[in-house]
């Protein structure tokens, strides 16, 4: 007999499969990120269908599978209905969704993980949430629970602690370059000072610290453009929702 499972999860990717099934991928409180195959989940009266969309917040009912985990029941917890009537932030909820499956191992359990992603998904639903802060907040901190976190207080170069008033951020190296040892990196990219303080704050400060921090918008979006592209150099690849994102 199969074992059976409940657990929580979110949807961040559904495929179809054969002519009544979909492969949904489902990232998990209990199990981390799993294949769970929906039968039938395709057909006009299947009852759990409407349980089973993109970024539905839902309590699963699971049995180990050969190759997939199958869910035998599904109950919304919330289906984020304010954010996918929102352009701008279904864009984001995709964007998040590609990172999630792009970095996360199956069946690996990251500690923490599942609870920042819901905090980060709520706080999406706030009317005046700063998309930029939030990504920068998402894509670092991410990086971090995972093991990527960048270097911000010695020079990744020399390895002295960071000081002066030039500062380069490289992302082969994974972290903060003095002016020294940045002017003879060729491609690493220049860093404020006020940048630099303000991704220190990211990696190490409640995001409701920040939101009342009174930062800088062109602040901001030095971190943003700093942060994706540590992503993508993590991941070794432009993500396809990328696109969509604009900002």
């Amino acid at each position: 007999m199969n074992e059976s499972y409940k657990t929580e999860g979110i949807i961040i990717g559904k495929k179809d499969f054969f002519e009544s099934d979909k492969i949904l991928t489902i990232f998990t409180k209990d199990f981390g990120k799993i294949k769970v195959k929906a039968i039938g989940v395709r057909k006009i009266l299947a009852k759990m269908a409407g349980h089973l969309e993109m970024f539905n917040h839902v309590k699963l009912d699971l049995v180990k599978g050969r190759n997939f985990y199958i869910v035998t029941g599904a109950q919304t917890i919330e289906s984020f209905s304010g954010l996918k009537e929102n352009f701008e932030k279904i864009s984001i909820l995709y964007y998040i969704s590609e990172v999630l499956d792009r970095v996360l191992e199956e069946d690996i359990r990251h500690k923490n993980t599942f609870s920042f992603l819901l905090s980060a998904i709520n706080r999406l639903k706030q009317e005046n949430v700063n998309f930029s802060l939030l990504m920068a907040f998402f894509e670092l901190n991410i990086l971090s629970i995972l093991g990527f976190r960048p270097e911000l207080l010695f020079c990744v170069g020399c390895r002295e602690k960071i000081g002066g008033h030039s500062f380069f951020f490289s992302h082969e190296r994974g972290g903060i370059l003095c002016e020294s040892c940045g002017n003879d990196d060729f491609f690493s990219s220049p860093v404020s000072p006020s940048a630099l303080k303000l991704i220190q704050l990211v990696v190490s400060k409640d995001y409701d610290d920040l939101e009342s921090a009174g930062l800088e918008d062109s602040s901001i979006k030095e971190i943003k453009k700093i942060s994706s592209f540590f992503l993508e150099h993590i991941l070794g690849r432009e993500l396809k929702s990328k696109q969509f994102v604009k900002f």
